[in-house]
Order: C-alpha cells, then sequence, then structure tokens
C-alpha cells in the first residue's frame, strides 16, 4: 500500500524593519520585471549600533472594546535585550474569548515606520474573567534596521469566541504612541539592513549580490530590492524588500520558487502580511526548501538565476493581484553545476517531459529512490501515480509514499519515492538487493487533464 500526499511547504523565517521613508528605487512600475544585476559591495558594512532608547513610556490605550470585552495595552517597559508590552483583558461579554497577536496565521505589528514579526500574543480568558499578557519585541531585528526607540507601536489583534475558529475577527492596528518624541532612527541602505538582519538571526553571511530596482509593482504592494546571501556551510538566502503604498492591510505570498530552472517548492512558502505605508523584509531561505542530497541530484553548485511567484491577498485572503513571476539574476558563476541528467538514466522521454532515475540512498526508515523531472513544455505539469499501488522491487510489491509534484513550464523538479524498510525486508531485501523498480505514473497538465501514463522500468544491477 502506498500513501500520496500533496504538500504546500509554509515553514519560512520572516522579519521586518528598516527606515521609515518610502525606498527609493530606479527602473520602471511594471507588474513584474526582471532584476537588473548590481555587484555586492566591496566595503563591509558599518557594525550595527547596539544603542536601543529605554525612555519611551505610554499612557492606557485601548485596543479593542465591544460587547462586553475590553482589550488595553497598559505599560511598555524594557528588560534585557528586549521591550515589554504588558496587555490586559476583561471579558464580560458572556462568552468564553480568545485574543491573538503575532501568530504565524496573521501577524501585522508595526513599530515606528516599519514591520516587526514580535508581539505573540495568545490570552484565553473565559466569561467573567480578566487576564494579562506579555507582547515582546527583541532589540535586535530594529537595530538590525536602524531602529533606535520606539516612537509609535502598532498592534493588530485576532478575537475568537468559545474557541470556534470560524468565529475569529481580525481587527485592524491599533496605534499606541509612546513619549519618545525622536528616536533618532537611522535611514540605512537596503543592503546594510538585509546583511546587518541575516547577521543578527543567523551569524555571519557574506552578501553576493543586491539589486535596488522595483522588481514588482500591483495592488499598491511595491517590491523594491532583493538581496542574495550565502554562509561557510553553503545555505542560501533571499532577502525580499516590500513596501505597501494601499489604503488597507495586505498579505505578500510567495510561491513557485525555482533556482537555476529547479524548482524548489511549489505551493505557497511565504506569506507577509503589511499595513499601509510600512516597509517589510521577507527572508526565503533556499536550501531549507530542498534537502542538501536535492541540490546534489539538481546539480546546482552555485545559484544564477531565481524565479518566484508574488501574489497580493486582502485579510479575507482573496487574491486583489493574481501571483505573477518576477526574476532574479544573481550570477553570471560558471560554477553553477553539471547538467543535472549527467549522471542518471533516462526512463521516459516524450510528450515534452523526460524522467531520469538520479539513484538510491536511505535513512534510518526509508530507501529513497529521486527522479529527476524535465518539463519542457508552456505550461505546469503534475507528475503523480495516481491511486492504488503502483511500485514494485525485485517484481514484489511494496509500501512506500510519494508526493505529488507539480514542474513549472520549462522548469525541472526533483520527485523522491520514499519506500518502506520493513515491506522491504518483509520480502527479504535491503538497499543493497535492489535490482530493479517499476512504477506507473501519470502526468497530468495545468487543468488536471492526462498527459501520458509512462511506466518507469529501472534495472539498478546495471549501474
Amino acid at each position: 500500500m502506498r500513501k500520496q500526499f500533496t504538500v504546500f511547504l509554509c515553514a519560512v523565517l520572516l522579519a521586518g524593519c528598516g527606515a521609515g521613508t518610502a525606498p527609493s528605487v530606479s527602473g520602471t512600475t511594471a507588474t513584474a520585471a526582471p532584476a537588473v544585476q548590481t555587484a555586492a559591495p566591496e566595503k563591509t558594512p558599518e557594525p550595527v549600533k547596539t544603542e536601543f532608547n529605554t525612555s519611551g513610556t505610554i499612557e492606557e490605550t485601548t485596543l479593542f472594546e465591544q460587547d462586553g470585552i475590553i482589550v488595553r495595552a497598559m505599560d511598555l517597559s524594557y528588560e534585557n535585550s528586549r521591550a515589554r508590552l504588558l496587555v490586559n483583558v476583561e471579558n464580560n461579554s458572556g462568552r468564553d474569548v480568545q485574543i491573538l497577536s503575532g501568530t504565524m496565521g496573521y501577524s501585522c505589528n508595526a513599530i515606528n515606520g516599519w514591520m516587526v514579526h514580535d508581539g505573540w500574543i495568545n490570552l484565553e480568558v473565559p466569561a467573567g474573567k480578566k487576564a494579562n499578557g506579555n507582547a515582546y519585541f527583541d532589540y535586535a531585528p530594529m537595530l538590525a534596521c536602524g531602529i533606535h526607540g520606539i516612537e509609535t507601536l502598532y498592534m493588530s489583534l485576532q478575537v475568537e469566541y468559545d474557541g470556534d475558529y470560524s468565529s475569529t475577527r481580525t481587527l485592524d492596528p491599533v496605534e499606541i504612541r509612546t513619549s519618545l518624541a525622536d528616536a533618532g532612527d537611522e535611514d540605512l541602505p537596503f543592503d546594510q539592513v538585509s546583511t546587518n538582519l541575516l547577521n543578527a538571526w543567523k551569524g555571519n553571511r557574506t552578501l553576493q549580490f543586491y539589486d535596488n530596482n522595483e522588481l514588482f509593482n500591483a495592488a499598491g504592494i511595491r517590491i523594491t530590492g532583493a538581496a542574495y546571501f550565502t554562509d561557510p556551510d553553503n545555505k542560501k538566502y533571499l532577502v525580499l524588500e516590500l513596501y505597501s503604498d494601499a489604503d488597507q492591510v495586505l498579505d505578500v505570498d510567495t510561491k513557485n520558487i525555482a533556482a537555476n530552472g529547479f524548482s524548489l517548492c511549489s505551493g505557497r512558502w511565504s506569506s507577509n502580511d503589511i499595513m499601509p505605508g510600512k516597509r517589510d523584509y521577507m527572508t526565503l531561505e533556499l536550501t531549507m526548501m530542498k534537502d542538501e542530497d536535492d541540490w546534489k541530484a539538481m546539480g546546482i553548485t552555485d545559484v544564477t538565476d531565481i524565479t518566484l511567484d508574488v501574489g497580493v491577498r486582502n485579510t479575507n485572503y482573496d487574491y486583489i493581484s493574481q501571483p505573477s513571476p518576477i526574476a532574479i539574476h544573481v550570477s553570471d558563476s560558471a560554477g553553477a553545476g553539471e547538467p543535472a541528467a549527467a549522471d542518471g538514466s533516462e526512463l521516459y522521454s516524450g510528450n515534452g517531459v523526460r524522467i531520469i532515475s538520479k539513484g538510491l540512498s536511505e535513512d534510518s526508515i526509508y530507501v529513497k529512490w529521486k527522479l529527476l523531472i524535465e518539463n519542457s513544455n508552456e505550461f505546469e505539469i503534475t507528475v503523480t501515480d495516481g491511486w492504488g499501488d503502483k511500485l514494485s522491487i525485485n517484481d514484489y510489491m511494496v509500501d512506500y509514499l510519494m508526493w505529488s509534484t507539480d514542474v513549472g513550464a520549462n522548469q525541472s523538479a526533483i520527485m523522491e519515492i520514499e519506500i518502506n524498510k520493513d515491506s522491504l525486508e518483509a520480502s527479504g531485501m535491503d538497499i543493497n538487493s535492489i535490482g530493479n523498480a517499476e512504477i506507473e505514473l501519470e502526468i497530468k497538465d495545468e487543468s488536471y487533464n492526462d498527459i501520458a501514463a509512462p511506466v518507469l522500468v529501472m534495472d539498478f544491477s546495471a549501474e
């Protein structure tokens, strides 16, 4: 028996901050424009200033009041390396409520002119009760972006009633002004800010490329810069600079991310909520999207080109600008890797699709069979195994897991078949005794119409 999963990865490191005015960019305001490469600066960015002004205080501010529920910001204090906002909830509504902020589902808090991804609150308050909670804001990402004190803090809340998710209300951000009239914030350039951010979160990273051209402009959202970093462990990061000219809170999401023409993520990868007039930063760790073996199978050593789709949604998560592609050329490296199919065995070629076996590997649970799928069509395809048992090893049917794989137009992707070791052992086999494998696949177009149903047969004993 096999199980099939379609994966939409949504794990990503997000952070936002920076200078408070709209960024200055070169280039046009096309909805989606190719990037113009800018060499990484020869100078080393200035060290991050570590002084944070802790003199800003607040007066009691009502964040929400309705139907007997009152949420107040009571006090702003400072401890160690972070600011602490005390939040009080009184629930006289006759219903149980949950007050949320800064969650994975909705995070739309800001300090001064910049989005921040701190301020988590989760307070469950039964009817007739009160509760206090703290929202924390780390200095490090604020300092990295040139913020040296809190002049204005914006909190966005969600209210859920009686444990019913469908009752959740998403509230507009509320402004909380402090006694600090001028924090002395710095207006740092994008390459400096992005370097500061990555070094604050991840340690020492090297800026390989940045681009200050406008890459995207739709529905009031602009992508005004991009920076590409690597680290000594060969991890790869793309940082995008966002700015909102809109008149409402919007959500910016990314999907269909590819490097050098190889699909890294076909589903939605990241999502940032951004307030009007604010700037934000979205960090995509490319090497998190595929494991090290997949990068080797793709033949990528140096990234030269990155493509991704960017869409804009309202707070109901309906698209007001459908995802559209942007392309970022980050390097002319001659060492971008050998063709991925060079060391594989072709198992199928037809209908604009090639499938190449990239060999076997194993972990403690599975033997993994990697397949490289090349799509030369002008439309996206999906490769799956349909329903029913489809895989045999040495003529024995075996249990396995397989994810349906989407491959963009003129792109390639790695598909992995995970063969259960217990199932192999039940038939007296392990990775070293696999002689042949046979599996029936289905190839479908973007409307999920059938294109082909190839039967792949691989003779591992001949390798």
